[in-house]
């Protein structure tokens, strides 16, 4: 996979469909679990042990959530007041730096708003100005709606409080399969303290 990327001969263009893995004994006779892990979610798995394949499952499952959870702590958009009824916008927009493997932009936004897999997103998305698109969406996995501004630069995403983070890892996902195997990698990669790298903590952005 290193070897790929470095020859520059699929650029942005290597992506991954699964990955396996063993669990269990290493002996011969030991019990044992291989367990395939899809991009789109789905999980195959054979061997002797099925508690090896519980065992892993769980494991993944509580790493996922445990990037849902982070996305929606540092970016989801609220209002609080402070104890003097002063109002504060918490949270921040999710930037992702892009580099189009398409050249009509128009057709990929239009695609992407279309209520039909990969993304499962529905929305009218508006030019605001050449190459800049407006789109407030429904994911229709959880039936919220999420507000995403894309240019030939950035997709710019407000999630408000209350969305599933997972509508973010999902919409990632998407994007590595399809479009870009390397954007947004670091909104899936966290520091100690459960921040993105270079990221500020969560704090008031703006007063009201």
């Amino acid at each position: 996979m290193q070897k790929l990327r470095e020859a520059q001969l699929f650029p942005h263009g290597v992506s991954l469909r699964s990955v396996k893995l063993r669990a269990g004994d290493t002996e011969p006779d030991g019990d044992f679990c291989i367990a395939e892990y899809f991009h789109n979610g789905k999980v195959t798995a054979n061997g002797t042990s099925f508690d090896e394949h519980n065992r892993v499952l769980l494991q993944v499952l509580r790493d996922y959530g445990r990037i849902v959870e982070r996305i929606e702590h540092r970016y989801a958009i609220d209002v609080s007041c402070d104890e003097n009824g002063c109002g504060h916008l918490m949270g921040d927009p999710i930037v992702i730096d892009m580099d189009w493997t398409m050249s009509n932009l128009e057709h990929v936004v239009g695609r992407m708003f279309s209520a039909t897999e990969p993304f499962r997103l529905w929305g009218v998305p508006e030019r605001i100005a050449g190459n800049h698109f407006r789109a407030r969406a429904v994911d229709l996995h959880v039936g919220s709606t999420l507000t995403f501004d894309i240019t030939d630069k950035h997709i710019v995403i407000q999630l408000r409080a209350g969305t599933c983070g997972n509508t973010i890892v999902r919409f990632l996902g998407g994007l590595h399969y399809h479009v870009n195997s390397d954007v947004g990698i670091d909104l899936l990669t966290w520091n100690h303290d459960g921040d993105p790298p270079g990221s500020a903590q969560r704090r008031p952005c703006a007063a009201l």
